[in-house]
């Protein structure tokens, strides 16, 4: 390859689909497209055969379905499909030659992934395992820019692909998955205790929620916005917390100064929500203590319109502490690091 067609086959393999929206994973592409990084990195002498790699997935995942209690059969059946290509024409026959496709089952790769990948150095390639590893794929040499971007897309596709599951599961669960083994990580307990806790933590929100919306029903707005300014500071309090970089204070104001304060890794979605709130943060001071009348003539107009202010505040606030929500559930996957940090970087 050219220099030009080694950085379009890196940006293609930099944005490569690993497992597909019905979470599966197509092997003999897998196993194709990893020969062709050793190929654009001159080294095609050390690329494993793919049908080598292609054999020894399947045998590590047979192996772990012989191991699980249950039927056995079933479950080779639901981790390993094979689906023949009626479409199939002679340029496909470098990457399926039997005119099959072969379907790895997201609930199987991710019990054998690392053994995988792992046993593709050390077994197949024969490369000496180091007396130290820092990370299953460490006997990809960094220098190996195609091979390295390819196999760490693979680890972080799969994560990513685990994490979104686990983002749409949680209005059914209570509680993400990620969020509770990075709790039990950091308290040292076991991980039904700290789903446990965020159950309960959850329970807690959503029965604040309820609180909200019948205190506005009630005319009640100021009891609204207080709950409101407890919910929205949990969130940024929780999230600050689980990433090391909470503030002493805890007043609304500093929590969203904290969270702001490097803006350069906040989205622009973010950016609004946060802004967003900051403006409804000034609102609800003014709800809370702004109710101040220095003539009677004057009392009437001014308790109407604080009443007006005050439902207007509350109701904005309703709509942020759903928006806070949802910000919350997609950033509590992400508590738990999956990725390795980034040994390379292709020359621009």
């Amino acid at each position: 390859m050219n220099q030009v067609q080694q950085q379009e086959f890196f940006d293609a393999i930099h944005d490569f689909q690993f497992i597909d929206e019905n979470g599966r994973m197509d092997l003999e592409w897998f196993c194709v497209v990893l020969s062709k990084c050793f190929y654009a990195d001159g080294i095609l002498e050390k690329s494993p055969d793919p049908r080598d790699v292609y054999l020894l997935l399947i045998e590590i995942i047979y192996e772990e379905a012989e191991r699980i209690d249950g039927d056995t059969e079933e479950l080779k059946k639901l981790w390993v499909q094979n689906q023949k290509l009626v479409d199939w024409t002679p340029e496909f026959a470098d990457v399926y030659p039997n005119k099959v496709r072969t379907f790895i089952h997201m609930g199987g790769l991710f019990s054998v992934f690392y053994v995988w990948i792992s046993a593709i150095g050390y077994e197949l390639m024969e490369i000496p395992r180091p007396e130290k590893t820092t990370k299953y794929y460490d006997w990809v040499d960094p220098q190996w820019t195609h091979v390295y971007e390819f196999i760490d897309g693979f680890h972080n596709g799969l994560f990513d692909f685990c994490k979104e599951f686990d983002r749409e599961s949680i209005s059914e669960t209570g509680y993400s998955n990620f969020e509770a083994l990075h709790l039990a990580r950091e308290r040292g307990v076991d991980y039904d205790e700290a789903a446990s806790d965020l159950k309960q933590r959850n329970q807690a929100q959503n029965e604040a929620i309820s609180q909200i919306n019948a205190a506005i029903e009630s005319g009640f707005y100021l009891e609204a916005i207080t709950l409101q300014e407890c919910l929205i500071s949990n969130c940024l309090y929780n999230n600050l917390k689980a990433k090391n970089n909470l503030s002493k204070s805890t007043t609304l104001y500093e929590l969203l100064k904290k969270i702001t304060r490097k803006s350069a890794k906040i989205s622009l979605d973010d950016r609004m929500l946060f802004d967003s709130i900051e403006a409804w943060r000034k609102k609800r001071n003014t709800a809370i203590h702004g109710f101040i009348s220095s003539d009677r003539i004057e009392l009437n107009q001014s308790r109407l319109e604080f009443i007006r202010f005050s439902e207007d505040t509350a109701k904005v606030g309703v709509e942020l502490c759903r928006d806070i929500g949802i910000w919350f559930e997609h950033e509590s996957v992400n508590y738990l690091e999956t990725r390795f940090p980034k040994e390379i970087k292709l020359d621009s």
